[in-house]
């Protein structure tokens, strides 16, 4: 038979034990224990041992749960995990467009939901998230809510190329000289400079 070990004047949590006080109704030793606050009550040692019980419930009153956003089934928390997921995720389908280009999201954002609520507002219906610097990462001076539209404005097909103090997208260059968007965008990546990458013909190598 296992021997009861006596825990009177032991203190667990609010709890102060008082002294042995029957059993239950599983024979389990009941202790009379006295909380912080003053009340009494009856409570068996593996809960006061596991911290089941901590107090009568007074120790919620002075320390109540901390309150969720509520917003987890949200759109907007979908958009906030999603971000996170792209940028940290090697399984995420869009993985290499982000995190593997050196995209990360901001600590201020990364830890908290509330947070990037504070600092984007209220999701508009039918926006979501984008980077006003395509190169950038997710942060507060470089994230606005776009539209399709919008965003379609700000793919890299559409990044903005300067030739001849004059101002066009890939796009718009690509479909004056006759040059595919993808081959001026590999020469930029390659380190060639605007003008290069849109004027010169295509299977022309730099020296």
């Amino acid at each position: 038979m296992t021997r009861m070990i006596d825990i009177s004047g032991m203190i667990f949590c609010r709890w102060t034990v008082l002294r042995e006080d029957g059993r239950d109704k599983r024979g389990e030793v009941l202790w009379r224990c006295r909380c912080k606050c003053g009340n009494e009550s009856r409570i068996t040692s593996s809960s006061l041992r596991s911290g089941n019980s901590r107090s009568c419930g007074c120790i919620l009153k002075d320390h109540p749960p901390k309150k969720t956003h509520g917003a987890s089934n949200t759109k907007l928390y979908q958009v906030w995990k999603g971000m996170i997921r792209r940028c940290e995720n090697k399984n995420t389908r869009h993985y290499n467009d982000y995190g593997g280009r050196g995209i990360s999201v901001c600590e201020r954002w990364r830890h908290s939901f509330e947070n990037f609520i504070n600092d984007m507002g209220p999701r508009p219906e039918g926006y979501s998230i984008e980077r006003k610097d395509n190169n950038g990462n997710y942060e507060p001076l470089n994230c606005i809510w776009a539209s399709s539209k919008d965003q379609n404005n700000n793919t890299r097909n559409n990044r903005v190329i300067i030739i001849g103090g004059e101002q066009k997208t890939m796009t718009q260059w690509s479909t004056i000289y006759g040059i595919s968007a993808s081959t001026i965008w590999k020469r930029i990546k390659l380190g060639w400079s605007d003008e290069d990458s849109v004027l010169t013909p295509v299977n022309t190598i730099l020296l």
